[in-house]
């Protein structure tokens, strides 16, 4: 982040801080809900991203897979701020 920050994300769907140029991580909560766990289901979420747009806000971008009664994936987008 602009402040020195670190926040990262990965296809498991975690959200990472750390204050202290990654010593210590502190882990939040996802921001979407998998209907498997990921170990069932790897691939629920795909190429997950991360975008800064204000001091302490965040966008967190990923393709989700959609219900089983559709196919593929589908964007999804949430924001949240980090404090």
């Amino acid at each position: 982040m602009s402040d020195g920050r670190l926040v990262v994300t990965s296809n498991r769907g975690n959200i990472s801080l750390s204050s202290d140029y990654g010593q210590n991580w502190n882990v939040f909560e996802r921001p979407w809900r998998f209907r498997k766990t990921y170990e069932q289901d790897w691939k629920q979420a795909l190429w997950p991203s991360l975008y800064q747009f204000g001091p302490d806000k965040l966008g967190v971008i990923a393709a989700l897979e959609q219900p089983e009664d559709k196919k593929g994936h589908e964007v999804n987008i949430g924001f949240g701020q980090i404090k």
